[in-house]
């Protein structure tokens, strides 16, 4: 992000409105465009005592975006970790770690995904 944004002085808004015109323009340049996305993905095996990770399509992600994911409760064992990322775009990136002594297969599931632009 550039520097912080800051109104135009009043002095200058009391001789005309094109100053306060301009700023209002300008804010986008300064907030984050932000996407939420509800996504079902369908998460393959992990295999026992191990971490996998996998890649999702999610139309509408760009790769510039960084994202927050969160993930729906899944099975006992299995755990969404926090190195998830966006690797191109309309993809994503999870890892998942498996802590028992057994395969796990969950399925698909619904995450939401925030992007910030």
């Amino acid at each position: 992000m550039e520097k912080p944004i800051s109104p135009p002085p009043v002095s200058e808004l009391s001789k005309d409105y094109q100053s306060l015109a301009e700023w209002l323009r300008s804010i986008p340049n300064y907030v984050p465009r932000v996407t939420n996305y509800s996504v079902s993905l369908d998460i393959a095996s992990v295999a026992a005592n191990s971490v996998s990770r996998q890649s999702f399509t999610v139309d509408g992600i760009d790769a510039a975006d960084s994202i927050f994911v969160n993930s729906p409760s899944l099975d006992a064992g299995l755990e969404m970790l926090a190195g998830y990322r966006v690797t191109a775009a309309n993809t994503v990136e999870i890892p998942f770690w498996n802590s028992t002594g057994g395969a796990i297969n969950p399925g698909a599931a619904t995450f939401k995904i925030w992007a910030f632009r």
